[in-house]
């Protein structure tokens, strides 16, 4: 969607916040209440499930605000969709924005990499360029950042996202998974269905499958098997993590 337009519509309305909003054909399943809105775009209410139908319009995740919405929020925990755009669609200060085409939710890791292979196959078809070249190296969609460097014998994809300045030594398996920022990848490791996050890396011949998560600064031991696991920024992994857990 086109983030200049929506700022731009934002500014005519010359409200506190303006929404982007989507219809889904079940909202229970993305949250508490549905947006009901006059048709000039101007959000009257939020409406809770219940067994009545409300709407099938939800908020999609997309928020424009003026710098005096910092005025409306007190110093504590605030829940923006409880709280602050509940009050400001009360004091008709909130705006929406119709989103059209495709959305999804990706606040889950899984969710998350299923719209990363949509989005490369969108790209495979709209701007086939950014896309690397299918080569011996090379399955499927796969997107790599100039400044990455790829080791010899890597095999790379399908699904495959790779950031800026990340580096795969040599012999690496990646499968349906997403390398952001400054990832070093050791030598004959495998890693599928996993995101790894800024600045994380693995030792040689480590294994991250089973929809991994490695937050920031985590750095796995050489050997060592992650299945399934949320692990939190900053952290050394030197033991095996066999079953899906959350190390904090």
């Amino acid at each position: 969607f086109n983030l200049r337009a929506l700022l731009d519509f934002h500014k005519s309305r010359g409200k506190v916040g303006t929404i982007m909003v989507t219809r889904v054909d079940e909202p229970a399943k993305y949250g508490k209440s549905v947006v009901v809105a006059h048709e000039t775009g101007l959000i009257e209410r939020f409406v809770e499930h219940g067994r009545t139908f409300a709407g099938n319009l939800i908020n999609a995740g997309v928020y424009v605000f003026s710098p005096s919405v910092f005025d409306r929020l007190e110093v504590r925990s605030t829940s923006m969709e409880k709280e602050v755009l509940p009050r400001l669609a009360e004091e008709n200060e909130l705006y929406c924005q119709h989103l059209e085409g495709y959305w999804m939710n990706v606040k889950k890791p899984r969710d998350f990499l299923q719209g990363q292979a949509l989005y490369l196959a969108h790209l495979a078809k709209q701007r086939p360029e950014e896309l690397a070249s299918a080569s011996g190296s090379i399955e499927g969609h796969v997107k790599i950042d100039a400044t990455a460097q790829i080791g010899e014998g890597c095999l790379i994809g399908p699904d495959v996202t790779i950031g800026p300045n990340c580096v795969l030594e040599e012999g690496v398996r990646l499968r349906r998974c997403v390398l952001l920022d400054s990832v070093r990848v050791g030598a004959h490791s495998a890693v599928s269905d996993s995101i790894l996050g800024w600045r994380a890396s693995t030792g040689n011949w480590a294994r991250v499958e089973g929809v991994s998560v490695l937050g920031e600064d985590v750095h796995l031991a050489p050997e060592i098997f992650v299945n399934g696991a949320l692990i939190l920024p900053h952290k050394a992994i030197s033991e095996s993590v066999n079953e899906p857990k959350i190390i904090m």
